[in-house]
């Protein structure tokens, strides 16, 4: 293939994050005017998770899925198992070394772990794909069902995990005085005292010092496990004791209702008795989590996979949707199109709403947010800036280094180019908007203060990061 300039690529790959910015724009002006309440918000995330998405994937897959690339799905489990737990490793390194709020503990593994990789993928992917050097429609359809793998894995164990750490973040009294953050800055220092102790220690072994050394680097060592283990306790105490005497409401928080007082008819809050000598309460909390999981299996979105998997498949079931099915002679409908073809029309006309309406969610979420002015001193700056550069510079790169060396070996198809983009891309997502519609809802104020302070330094980065990794992934692939 001819070379592309490089200055060519560079609008390919920022003409769709243009469209992008124009859709979260649009969302974020009709929350601030007024018109886009968070109940409605509420209602448009159910209208993605269970008609939208599902019909996508649906019109998309069903087309695009053979034989050929069956192999695709292999590597895209192991590259979002990757990325999973590498994020989750940064992240619980970050929280390790830097501050991070009483209500954003939990919060930061789930930022580190997930990302964005629906909403504002697929609408990057059905531009990318429609124009050169990519092959249009086809490639459209080979994305979207590529994307929609890391959606699978990505919403079930958001709804399970990621949903059960966003609520143990409210749960009891918020302690992000000074009572935690000095704390942890001693620990911090604390272990660093005890990396030079012992390596001043490796370094002076044959001087006859040995003894007094050790002995140091010793006593500091337990000194930064006591103060570990108070720590634990402070943080445990805090979470445990306001619930000594009450009991703990679990609520579906796909319907957003994490609030007591506000009742639902598609979701009943589930009482538990708090923990008492007499009671054995792992018991329906071991059950509950097990319920939820199966719930997340059932849903639409897996629903949607497994039947266009069915429906690539089975060629008889196919030419039913799809014309043109080779090996197959099935009666038209009076107009000349398969019988079920309306099915395929009503679900790619369902389909087509799902970014738009996805990206308009996003933009109302950030306009709910509270950015704290004037109190940027109190923020954990620190933990802000470890966690976008670990996103939005960190994880591209080991992204690129990890999808280049599967593809060495053959564990990815080189010349399947799709499926390259697709992995490298979703390398450099922020962190994912269904946490902070999560963590909306469980919280008491429905705000989302830390979260907004992670989130936009990283939406400010992707836009500069993202536009040069596609650049540099096209350059890569086609020239």
């Amino acid at each position: 293939m001819a070379e592309i300039p490089f200055g060519t690529l560079l609008w390919v790959a920022a003409r769709p994050l243009l469209r992008l910015f124009i859709c979260v724009a649009c969302g974020y002006g009709i929350t601030r005017a007024g018109f886009f309440p968070a109940i409605a918000t509420r209602g448009a995330v159910q209208v993605v998770l269970n008609i939208t998405l599902p019909s996508l994937i649906f019109s998309r897959a069903s087309s695009a899925l053979n034989a050929e690339n069956d192999a695709a799905f292999g590597p895209l489990i192991v590259i979002a198992t990757i990325y999973m737990a590498i994020g989750f490793a940064l992240s619980l390194f970050i929280k390790q070394f830097f501050w991070v709020p009483y209500r954003f503990r939990y919060g930061i593994l789930v930022a580190g772990g997930w990302a964005s990789s629906c909403d504002i993928t697929i609408s990057v992917m059905m531009d990318i794909m429609a124009s050169l050097p990519f092959d249009g429609v086809h490639d459209q359809d080979l994305a979207v069902t590529y994307v929609g793998a890391f959606c699978v894995i990505y919403y079930l164990t958001m709804f399970t995990c990621g949903r059960n750490l966003i609520e143990r973040d409210f749960i009891g009294s918020d302690t992000d005085g000074g009572e935690i953050h000095e704390p942890c800055r001693a620990k911090r220092w604390k272990l660093l005292v005890v990396f030079l102790r012992r390596a001043k220690f490796v370094s002076s072994s044959a001087t006859g010092e040995k003894y007094d050394l050790e002995r140091n680097a010793y006593g500091d060592q337990m000194s930064s496990k006591d103060l570990s283990l108070q720590l634990s306790s402070l943080e445990h105490s805090q979470a445990v004791s306001p619930l000594a005497s009450s009991t703990i409401v679990q609520h579906d928080i796909l319907s957003g209702q994490c609030d007591e007082t506000q009742p639902s008819m598609d979701a009943e809050p589930h009482i538990i008795p708090a923990s008492t000598e007499n009671s054995a309460p792992n018991q329906p909390r071991s059950a509950m989590r097990y319920m939820n999981f199966l719930g997340s299996l059932s849903s639409p979105v897996l629903f949607s996979v497994v039947v266009s998997l069915i429906v690539s498949r089975m060629s008889a079931v196919k030419a039913l949707f799809i014309p043109n099915v080779s090996g197959t002679n099935i009666p038209p409908a009076p107009d000349g199109q398969p019988p079920l073809a309306f099915v395929m029309d009503t679900a790619d006309f369902l389909g087509a709403a799902n970014s738009p309406i996805g990206l308009i969610i996003l933009g109302s979420a950030l306009a709910r947010m509270s950015v704290p002015r004037g109190r940027w001193t109190s923020l954990p700056l620190g933990a802000i800036g470890a966690l976008a550069v670990s996103k939005q510079l960190i994880m591209p790169v080991l992204g690129i280094s990890i999808c280049e060396g599967f593809t060495r070996i053959g564990f990815i198809d080189a010349e399947d180019k799709v499926l390259r983009f697709v992995c490298i891309f979703v390398s450099c997502l922020p962190i994912a908007s269904t946490q902070v519609i999560l963590t909306q809802a469980c919280s008491d104020t429905n705000t989302t203060d830390h979260l907004a302070a992670f989130l936009l330094p990283q939406l400010i980065l992707m836009f500069g990061v993202m536009t040069v990794l596609m650049a540099f992934t096209l350059d890569l692939l086609f020239c």
